[in-house]
């Protein structure tokens, strides 16, 4: 390991109580670079200087290493699928009454599990009928789930959402797109650690065995072993016959499974089967 790394890794350990051991080593350096930039260092060794003085510093870089980006209905071709053959053939096959469970994990500011509850909505619409479903939506970044649970987005933020849709599921004030309640209320909103060890899901879902299960762009950002780790939490997570929705750079740590099956060669959806 570099040993710049291994000395901030330990400042920041030692120093200031955060465990950034996790990520990969490549991610780390960027982020460094881009943030001692941005404050006026010249290396990383006065960067390490400075952040052994300031526990502020420290935690700025800290929310710096998680990336809170995200849009709504991002991966057209993942949607689609979802939209035309995933969630119609999850319904078809539930027994009535039965709750359509769905995790998302690492929802940013909320555009991922909005669109996939609009997406079960529009589905009511055009059958006419009601389909029972919770969506559990998880994030480390409280920041990031304040603003999720808020709902309120610019323009800029909803540029990939249909008029219809726009219509139908959202309320306007002050030039702002506010998530109506129709939306909000299948959604739980909870702070979630991808690494915790002591836990395969979300404690307030109670248990697993998730009907769909997104993890998008997150993965790519830790070390390959932690990556494994967190890919075999999906799997404990998702129900037999469950299916994953994993980031375009991700994707190809599930395509070598015998567990999980491509629904579409150049898609990131896939279609998982416990060993028997």
């Amino acid at each position: 390991m570099d040993q710049g790394i291994s000395k901030f890794l330990m400042i920041m350990n030692d120093c200031c109580n955060k465990d950034v051991s996790a990520f990969d080593n490549e991610f780390l350096k960027k982020t460094l670079e881009r943030r001692w930039k941005e404050i006026g260092c010249s290396t990383m060794d006065d960067y390490c200087s400075f952040i052994e003085q300031s526990i502020t510093e420290a935690e700025m870089f800290y929310k710096c290493l998680y990336i809170n980006f995200s849009q709504f209905f991002r991966d057209n071709l993942s949607f689609s699928i979802l939209e035309h053959i995933v969630l119609p053939q999850i319904i078809s096959q539930k027994s009535p009454g039965s709750r359509i469970r769905i995790w998302s994990a690492g929802c940013s500011y909320g555009q991922e599990p909005y669109s996939i509850a609009m997406l079960l909505k529009d589905y009511e619409y055009k059958m006419g009928v009601e389909v029972p479903f919770h969506i559990f939506a998880t994030d480390f970044s409280e920041e990031a789930l304040s603003l999720a649970k808020s709902g309120v987005y610019e323009e800029s933020n909803v540029q990939k959402v249909s008029l219809m849709r726009l219509k139908r599921y959202f309320n306007t004030k002050n030039n702002k797109y506010i998530v109506n309640s129709e939306i909000k209320k299948n959604i739980t909103f909870l702070n979630y650690d991808m690494l915790d060890s002591t836990t395969t899901y979300p404690a307030e879902s109670i248990y697993g065995d998730f009907d769909v299960a997104l993890c998008c762009n997150m993965i790519i950002y830790y070390k390959p072993d932690v990556q494994k780790y967190i890919v075999k939490k999906l799997f404990s997570s998702l129900s037999d016959n469950g299916y994953l929705v994993t980031g375009e750079a991700e994707k190809i740590l599930f395509a070598n499974t015998s567990q999980m099956n491509m629904l579409d060669i150049q898609s990131s959806v896939f279609k998982y089967r416990r060993r028997r």
